[in-house]
């Protein structure tokens, strides 16, 4: 609350860019909202890989994401959505990733949403994730992605203000519907 009242004032100083921003999370967002069917799965593929070389060149241009002085807080928002959603290629994660950490100390970035890209960087790259944030749908059930040392995961989750592993995937399943898998998370 205290930060986005720090940033509440703020001209941005690329409102197109914010606009751009602001308009594909949007699109992002109504591709999410479905039943989780083979149908909204695609559509939703479909507009990450749209919006896939925008968020690489926007990357590219602010050496990770823009800040709040470039697009506002719900422009920087907008594009912190967008990254995790870059699925194939993972480069432009680990390079926002990288410049993340100093966004997380100047209150410009959330220490969950850090954690949530951590863990996605490393499940893309073959890694197990640290903070069990990253779900697989197996046999109508969301689980969570392999773990290291998966016994600390809620000591780790707690550090970061996150709710207990146990209840991440209830969590979940009400914002995001249970895609129908079978037991090796296979699209039925």
């Amino acid at each position: 609350m205290e930060d986005a009242r720090r940033w509440a004032g703020i001209t941005p100083s690329a409102p197109q860019l914010r606009e751009r921003l602001l308009e594909m999370a949007r699109l992002d967002q109504d591709a999410r909202d479905g039943d989780g069917s083979q149908e909204m799965i695609t559509k939703m593929l479909g507009v990450d890989a749209a919006h896939l070389p925008r968020i690489k060149q926007v990357v590219a241009d602010h050496h990770g994401l823009p800040g709040v002085r470039e697009v506002g807080a719900d422009g920087m928002a907008a594009a912190w959505l967008l990254v995790p959603h870059a699925d194939t290629y993972a480069a432009v994660q680990q390079q926002v990733l990288e410049g993340l950490a100093p966004k997380v100390d100047s209150g410009e970035a959330a220490a969950r949403e850090y954690a949530l890209l951590v863990d996605r960087v490393l499940v893309n790259t073959g890694m197990p994730q640290r903070h069990g944030s990253q779900l697989a749908a197996i046999s109508g059930s969301w689980q969570p992605k392999p773990m290291e040392v998966s016994g600390q995961v809620d000591a780790r989750r707690a550090a970061l203000g996150l709710m207990p592993l146990a209840d991440y995937p209830c969590v979940a399943v009400e914002v995001f519907p249970v895609p129908a898998t079978d037991a090796d998370g296979k699209l039925l």
